[in-house]
């Protein structure tokens, strides 16, 4: 098993690497976005509706589409066929059970599954290197590698 003779300590500070560059991140976009005055009339109507829309572009929309309203037919244009459920059906889910938008539950889920799987990164590190300061050190690497991120419609990397 890939976690088994793991310490709860290494567990922790490879959570506690995850979440703060996630933090870290995520502020640096929100602040950005802010003194860049992007999409500044959508942040003065809702700035909760505003901090979400800075993380859902390309894809998400889709995924939100399917959240909402199912599976579209086929047809010119149609790209809902693509995507497999789960994410949407999580998204859905939380929608009907929360009465907020869709995304909240996309952008929670993928937060979530983004920890674990920043877990079980190192403790592959770990059992392949046998080194947890080597997981460590790929999981900090890991953290701040691209990320795309859309202001002005235009990808910038972080």
């Amino acid at each position: 098993m890939l976690l088994k003779g793991i310490s709860e300590r290494t567990l922790l500070r490879w959570i506690g690497i995850w979440l703060t560059s996630r933090i870290i991140l995520f502020s640096l976009l929100i602040v950005s976005s802010w003194l860049g005055g992007v999409d500044a009339d959508v942040r003065h109507q809702s700035f909760v509706r505003w901090v979400l829309f800075r993380f859902t572009h390309f894809d998400s929309h889709l995924y939100a589409a399917v959240a909402e309203r199912g599976y579209m037919p086929d047809g010119p244009g149609s790209n809902y066929n693509a995507f497999f459920p789960g994410l949407p059906a999580i998204m859905r889910a939380w929608s009907e059970v929360t009465g907020s938008d869709p995304r909240w539950g996309g952008f929670i889920a993928v937060f979530i599954t983004g920890t674990l799987a920043a877990v079980l990164l190192g403790a592959l590190a770990e059992d392949i290197s046998g080194s947890a300061d080597v997981a460590t050190w790929v999981l900090t690497d890991a953290s701040v590698e691209d990320v795309g991120v859309t202001v002005g419609g235009d990808v910038v990397g972080v």
